[in-house]
């Protein structure tokens, strides 16, 4: 029987020189070496793991600085590449993917939620029968709400004098839980989730975007529909602070699932 692909070993360069070429920088009279590091190349027994904030987010930081006051577009582009990351890790790549394969029975939950994050960031690519904007949402919410665990609750029954029932459980909200675990700013995206899943809630940000591009196409709403043009221009504002934030939820998801893993990964390291 031929070996499977998950059985198979991962094969690694381990020559150090792999990761550098060399290159001739002038003619047989001047000759000019440099040694640079290849574009492709990545060393994966030190395999960085980075997680950097959003695009608003870098712009925000960038724009408080009296410094980048007048900065010009490329050049706060350029400021933004140096960028401290928020989470920053390093591991070897072929422990870490063994560990992976075998994450199904150490933290089954952690998987499933590795493979709900992976799936929800690529729904793009199976839009041509059905595409929600709603959807990736609802399941990034819903992987932060796995990882926040159940609240804490209080097992001291109460009596009910309406309906003469004992509540044997009660405590802090699922909602409240979250919000202290991850603030008070994913409150609107929590909604989007509940109405996805229990209402099949749809919207798609870019039909929106091309019905204001289409409103102003077919009107003079410079000259005769001055109040339109504001109603406009705050429409496209307000999409795109969503996308914003729904990029920083994919951040969060990404970032706390990574957290997770690597906490299992620092522990194989400590004791293989």
């Amino acid at each position: 029987m031929e070996e499977s692909v998950w059985e198979s070993e991962l094969n690694f360069v381990r020559h150090q020189g792999y990761f550098y070429e060399t290159i001739d920088l002038g003619n047989e009279r001047h000759r000019r070496v440099s040694r640079r590091k290849r574009i492709n190349a990545i060393n994966f027994d030190h395999f960085p793991i980075k997680v950097y904030p959003t695009t608003k987010e870098t712009f925000d930081q960038e724009s408080i600085s009296p410094t980048n006051e007048k900065l010009t577009l490329s050049e706060a582009l350029s400021s933004a590449e140096e960028l401290a990351p928020e989470y920053e890790a390093e591991i070897k790549y072929k422990e870490a993917f063994q560990l992976f394969c075998n994450l199904k029975s150490l933290d089954k939950k952690l998987y499933n939620q590795i493979r709900l994050y992976v799936f929800a960031g690529n729904l793009r690519e199976f839009s041509e029968v059905y595409r929600n904007d709603n959807t990736p949402i609802a399941f990034y919410i819903s992987i932060l709400e796995s990882q926040a665990g159940d609240p804490p609750t209080c097992l001291e029954p109460l009596h009910c004098n309406k309906c003469g029932r004992d509540i044997k459980t009660h405590g802090t909200s699922i909602e409240k839980h979250f919000i202290e675990k991850y603030g008070t700013s994913f409150k609107n995206l929590r909604k989007i989730r509940h109405k996805f899943f229990h209402q099949g809630e749809y919207s798609s940000i870019s039909e929106e975007l091309w019905n204001i591009y289409d409103q102003r196409q077919d009107t003079n709403i410079t000259t005769d529909h001055p109040g339109l043009a504001q109603e406009l221009d705050k429409k496209e504002e307000t999409l795109d602070d969503f996308e914003n934030e729904v990029e920083r939820l994919q951040k969060i998801a990404r970032k706390t699932l990574l957290e997770s893993f690597m906490r299992h990964y620092s522990s194989l390291i400590a004791h293989p």
